[in-house]
């Protein structure tokens, strides 16, 4: 699994030329990342949530999801952005991919769980860092399936500071120093087409 581009440190891409066999339900897939933000008076940890990831699992397996600085709550929150920081919004921060086994999901009866171990390789011309990140699969129906992440994934801030338009983000969120990693979390809703 690679990340590339962490304009924020958060994740996810788009499925090219592959065709999807599984789609991630934007209304029931969303990260949450830990933030710590190290200021003068101390440590302060605050949560953010990116929502509405789309995604998509191929035939082949290739798991791709984008992330733009518009899913993340603190934009959300702050309505229409200026026409100045409006392109910033749109742009991906992110890019997870990696390769699956479909038979993951194939094999799981309905009300059952698996649990599976990936590698997870952030990288970008200026770094690589590799790292296993466990999920949970539950198949809830038919078609239906649970992906969560079964422990925080953790995401080298220094790394993502390296990235363009990183300071303006991290700014525009009323950060100063960030902590050395962003624990993030994946809870989505795959749908088979």
């Amino acid at each position: 699994m690679y990340i590339k581009s962490l304009g924020c440190g958060l994740l996810l891409l788009l499925a090219g030329q592959a065709q999807a066999a599984w789609q991630f339900v934007p209304e029931d897939s969303q990260a949450t990342a830990r933030i710590t933000d190290i200021t003068d008076q101390g440590s302060q940890v605050h949560t953010h949530r990116l929502s509405n990831l789309e995604g998509s699992i191929s035939d082949s397996g290739e798991l791709v999801i984008p992330i733009t600085l518009k899913q993340l709550d603190v934009v959300q929150n702050l309505g229409t952005l200026p026409p100045w920081l409006s392109d910033i919004g749109k742009k991906r921060l992110a890019t997870v991919a990696t390769q699956v086994d479909t038979a993951w999901l194939n094999s799981l009866n309905i009300g059952q769980s698996a649990q599976h171990t990936i590698a997870l390789s952030q990288e970008d011309q200026r770094y690589t860092q590799t790292d296993h990140v466990a999920l949970t699969i539950t198949r809830t129906g038919a078609n239906r399936f649970h992906v969560q992440t079964t422990s925080p994934v953790p995401i080298d801030t220094q790394a993502v500071m390296q990235e363009p338009n990183a300071q303006t983000v991290v700014s525009l969120l009323g950060y100063r120093k960030l902590g050395d990693t962003v624990p993030l979390s994946l809870d989505a809703t795959l749908v088979q087409q």
